[in-house]
């Protein structure tokens, strides 16, 4: 019998996902990518494998520790993305208006 599972939510994304939480999700984004290219560039040993489970948890933790490093570490550069986000917002609906 074929189930329909639900759509998945993160508890991170509740209803205060505003423009700063894109702005980190979006500098995380690209950095997650640098950071697992990396990772995966780097040398290993094929004397024990890795096990698809440990690759797929590799990667969400690559991935979980470049959005903390983004949302806490990374403010300024933060900033600057949503200043960005912000000002063409505006000038979309400065557009939209006339």
């Amino acid at each position: 019998m074929n189930t329909i599972l639900p759509p998945i939510y993160s508890l991170n994304y509740s209803n205060s996902y505003n423009l700063r939480s894109a702005s980190v999700d979006f500098l995380s984004t690209v950095f997650s990518k640098v950071f697992k290219d990396m990772y995966e560039s780097a040398q290993t040993s094929s004397l024990i494998p890795k096990t698809p489970a440990e690759k797929w948890f590799n990667q969400m933790l690559i991935e979980e520790y470049t959005r903390a490093i983004c949302k806490y570490n990374l403010k300024p550069l933060v900033n600057q993305i949503e200043k960005a986000l912000l000002t063409t917002s505006r000038e979309t609906t400065a557009v939209e208006r006339k």
